[in-house]
């Protein structure tokens, strides 16, 4: 009995058993391609996969209203009747004066007097009608303007009341109304007619006096008139465009210490929509990098030359079908690579547009549509390699470790797995941040990883393998559970501080596993 109850106290005394199991737990992982480093609308894929950078911008729209403004005031009549001898009977309704004027128009330009007008169709704007009545009776004051007329309405004609004593004035809006200037016969230029009634007014009660100290003033002009179209000879003109402003964004999202480029195309693109030959002369194109007081100007054998461009022809008058001449200029004989490394958020630019280079006015064949201005631009391809000195990149991931139960680790390592198939050396740190995005721990600061393996053309051949273990401490323990978010930062240089090639499929991809001894009992 005595062995059975020893027996016994050793059963109950009995170790419960425990045992380890090593668990690996994804933590984060994330993968970086081109995208993320270049804005894709600035970039190009070549057949090989390689990546040139480009970028094209709209240096100069010239419109219609640069060339042609019509004038202010079209008519001007005063009416005095001082050479009456006496004062006249007139009855409601009797007619004054009943006249048609043909006056040239004299167009707002440098040199109007060498221009000639056939037609025009207005965009929007008025004809404002202003008289004022010096007379002791109300009157009747008809407008009509013949070749100022609408396709669906007809031509512009208006029946104002002007109360004696009174000033009256009144715009109308001629939005799409069309314009021929070619007088009666159509064979002139420059003219329009009105046909101006002035009677008394058909409210009057009875017989009225005019007298001869009565007059009346007339004045018709055009305001904030903006033309759709026109057509004619428009003059041998040259017009003068700058010192002009344009932002530049390309390097807006990029923080980069330095950047430089191998070779560069550059080219200047010049599509001519109006009827007339042109001569442009780019003056200058400077480069300015506001943020470090930086500015550097293009160098080139093609600035302050004439740059011909052939006339656009009209498939059709006024239906805005045309044949539009455009014209490219070689401009890669230049500094354009050291333009961008100043990495640039604006350019200035100054011009001339000579028009009417063979200055044929005879056939009146120059056109102009306010939606199809002459355009110029300026494209570039970066053809060669890209240097990189501290590009600046972050990102916040989600953190899949806050809900995880480590009570039971008894020891372990988070792992850093990376792969580099960038030509680009990496910087890397790497935080851990708590719901407020406050960091709480730093896991990394300053992990070099190194570019992928370079073939003589510096291109990628294979991805280049970082690893790094970091111990599972006290306080990394706790803030694995702490934490929300994992934040990165990056900070790329080109691999040996070459001028690297980028493909498409060039990458970065890492990631963080928990490597953990749990302890189990049973």
């Amino acid at each position: 009995m005595i062995t059975a109850l020893l027996l016994n106290a050793c059963q109950k005394d009995k170790a419960k058993p425990k045992w380890n199991v090593d668990l690996l737990i994804p933590l984060i992982s994330d993968s970086i391609t081109v995208t993320d480093i270049l804005d894709e609308n600035f970039f190009v894929e070549n057949p090989d996969q390689s990546i040139s950078l480009v970028f094209s911008e709209e240096l100069l729209n010239m419109n219609i209203d640069t060339i042609i403004k019509l004038p202010d005031t079209l008519l001007s009549f005063g009416i005095s009747l001082d050479f009456l001898p006496q004062p006249i009977a007139f009855e409601p309704g009797d007619t004054i004066i009943s006249q048609l004027f043909f006056l040239p128009i004299e167009l707002d330009s440098e040199d109007f007097s060498n221009m000639a007008l056939e037609k025009s169709i207005i965009r929007h704007g008025d004809v404002v009608f202003e008289s004022y009545n010096q007379s002791d009776t109300d009157l009747k004051v008809v407008l009509g303007i013949p070749k100022v007329y609408h396709p669906e309405s007809g031509s512009f004609y208006s029946e104002q009341k002007v109360t004696q004593n009174e000033f009256f004035q009144k715009a109308f809006d001629i939005s799409d109304y069309h314009l021929d200037f070619s007088g009666p016969n159509h064979d002139t230029i420059n003219m329009l007619s009105y046909q101006v009634d002035l009677i008394i007014h058909p409210d009057e009660p009875g017989t009225v006096m005019v007298k001869p100290e009565d007059s009346i003033a007339l004045n018709v002009y055009f305001k904030d008139i903006l033309l759709y179209y026109s057509r004619g000879y428009f003059g041998h003109e040259t017009y003068a465009f700058g010192p002009e402003i344009y932002e530049f964004d390309m390097f807006e999202d990029i923080d980069v210490k330095e950047i430089s480029f191998d070779e560069a195309e550059i080219w200047i693109e010049i599509k001519n929509t109006f009827g007339e030959e042109v001569n442009i002369n780019v003056k200058d194109i400077t480069a300015i990098n506001t943020n470090t007081q930086e500015s550097l100007s293009l160098e080139s054998d093609l600035l302050n030359t004439d740059l011909f461009i052939d006339r656009a022809h009209e498939i059709e008058e006024e239906s805005g079908n045309i044949e539009t001449s455009t014209s490219r200029f070689d401009f890669s004989e230049s500094n354009f690579p050291e333009i961008f490394s100043i990495q640039p958020n604006k350019f200035s630019y100054e011009l001339s547009v000579e028009t009417n280079v063979y200055e044929d006015s005879a056939s009146l064949n120059n056109f102009f549509y306010y939606d199809q201005p002459i355009a110029l631009s300026i494209d570039a391809k970066v053809n060669g390699g890209l240097k990189i000195d501290s590009l600046f990149q972050e990102s916040r991931l989600e953190w899949q470790g806050k809900d995880l139960d480590i009570s039971n680790v008894s020891e372990g390592n988070l792992k850093l797995v990376f792969n580099n198939a960038f030509p680009f050396d990496f910087l890397m740190n790497i935080y851990l941040e708590d719901k407020d995005m406050t960091i709480i721990d730093t896991l990394t600061y300053q992990l070099f990883m190194k570019g992928g393996h370079l073939d003589e053309n510096y291109f990628i051949t294979a991805p280049y393998e970082t690893k790094t273990n970091i111990p599972l401490g006290d306080d990394l323990k706790k803030n694995i559970n702490k934490a929300v978010f994992a934040r990165y930062e990056l900070v790329l240089n080109s691999t040996n501080n070459e001028y690297i090639n980028i493909r498409s499929t060039d990458y970065l991809q890492f990631k963080i596993i928990g490597d953990f001894d749990y302890l189990i009992e049973q």
